[in-house]
């Protein structure tokens, strides 16, 4: 077996504080990193997530990241046919630098590959709720839903487009991948009136996953509308009867709040609910196409800027079809799949077949010839152990590589059982060039 890539995710405030040597010493000697990303653009959150401070980090115990900030030179001339500018970030600790030429101008003398990510958030949601509405989602109710673009939107998508032009113009990437929050899935709180709770056994999960869809998911907005109608559906069917089934999940009246608790301690399934609401099913259809066709876009604006550069999937959702995502529908428009499950960091053993079944549906979705990463979480409450064996499970599932989940937040003994498990499960990894 032979892993083409061993992959290390830096944030820019890792090289403000590690310093970038010393950051690429420990990916390269502990964990056999023969390959850097820059989280590039970033959503506004706290770091690290999965603990309240940093593990390593010798300046700072936690980070609080700015909203939708791109940490690489921009350039104005990539977004003239969009009012949505990409912004650097205001911490001036951050600001003035260009964090991707710094991670580049290190790696590239060791011979490592070098790659991007524009993550979950591209865009600051004040902002652009005030600015730019028509860009965000909106929900059956016409409800801004702010977190989340709308790529059939004018504005949005050319902002988008833009951002991987400009990238993969100007630093000659291996890959530029994205996990970018696509239709919001919704949600569906089952009320308490009903005496169940989201979990129970007497609920069906994929029922509510599909309820919560109706509820609050996205997108009804009016260029969801003309993007509907130009493929070929029954747009004012759909909304018609989707906003009638939302408002019987709001407000229900007293025979219909019985029915209601009805479905939720059925044993009805998602099949059978898509056939009894067949607009639900082709409002899922429509998103499927349209997150197809964005892709499909943007994989010919990476190839066109820079023809070697692989647009890359970092595939992070349990549940894609909840987003629009169709891996089959997807790959031709796909260069490489990164799958971002992180089990090893649960601490538990007993889910660690989870990771296996992820990568073998993944696999499935995107046939064995495109190159399927396979992310390791290396966070605490992850331990050595858990982290040797999500490296073999990795191998026996036929991964082209591994992708450390994420430098910033991971042990220093976790990141040495990366190496340990890669030469447990008798791996090669490709030389830096």
């Amino acid at each position: 077996m032979r892993f083409q890539e061993v992959i290390g995710s830096i944030y820019p405030w890792d090289i403000r504080d590690e310093g970038v040597e010393a950051i690429l010493d420990n990916l390269q000697e502990r964990a056999l990193c023969n390959m850097v990303y820059l989280i590039a653009v970033e959503i506004g959150h706290k770091r690290p997530i999965t603990d309240d401070y940093y593990p390593h980090n010798p300046v700072r115990k936690f980070n609080l990241v700015e909203e939708g900030r791109a940490y690489f030179q921009t350039h104005p001339e990539f977004y003239r046919d969009t009012p949505i500018k990409p912004h650097p970030p205001r911490d001036e600790t951050l600001a003035g630098a260009d964090w991707m030429q710094v991670l580049a101008t290190a790696a590239r003398p060791r011979g490592l590959k070098l790659g991007a990510e524009f993550s979950h958030g591209w865009h600051d949601p004040d902002e652009l709720e005030t600015r730019c509405p028509e860009a965000l989602q909106r929900d059956v109710f016409g409800n801004i839903l702010r977190r989340h673009l709308c790529f059939n939107s004018a504005p949005a998508r050319q902002y988008a487009l833009g951002l991987f032009a400009d990238i993969c113009t100007h630093y000659d990437l291996d890959m530029v991948q994205t996990c970018v929050y696509l239709f919001s899935p919704g949600s569906f709180a089952v009320p308490h009136a009903h005496g169940v709770r989201w979990g129970d056994t007497a609920v069906s999960q994929e029922v509510v996953r599909l309820l919560g869809l109706v509820r609050s998911g996205g997108c009804f907005c009016d260029a969801c509308a003309g993007a509907a109608r130009r493929f070929g559906y029954d747009w004012d069917g759909i909304v018609e009867s989707l906003r009638g089934r939302a408002r019987w999940l709001t407000i229900p009246s007293l025979g219909e709040a019985m029915e209601l608790s009805q479905l939720l301690h059925g044993d009805g399934s998602a099949g059978s609910l898509l056939l009894e609401w067949p607009e639900l099913y082709q409002f899922m259809r429509f998103r499927i196409d349209s997150v197809t066709d964005f892709f499909r876009e943007a994989h010919e604006t990476v190839h066109r800027a820079n023809p070697r550069t692989e647009l890359r999937l970092n595939h992070y959702e349990r549940y894609p079809e909840l987003l629009g995502l169709d891996l089959k529908r997807l790959a031709p428009h796909l260069d490489s799949v990164r799958n971002s499950d992180y089990t090893e960091q649960l601490g538990r053993l007993d889910r660690m077949e989870e990771k296996r079944q992820r990568l073998l549906r993944t696999r499935r979705g995107i046939g064995e010839q495109m190159k399927l990463i396979s992310a390791i979480g290396s966070r605490p409450k992850a331990t050595p152990e858990l982290v040797r064996l999500g490296v073999r499970i990795a191998a026996e599932t036929g991964c082209d590589g591994l992708s450390v989940g994420h430098y910033e937040g991971t042990t220093f003994e976790c990141l040495d059982a990366i190496g340990e498990g890669i030469r447990q499960a008798l791996v090669t990894v490709a030389a830096p060039s």
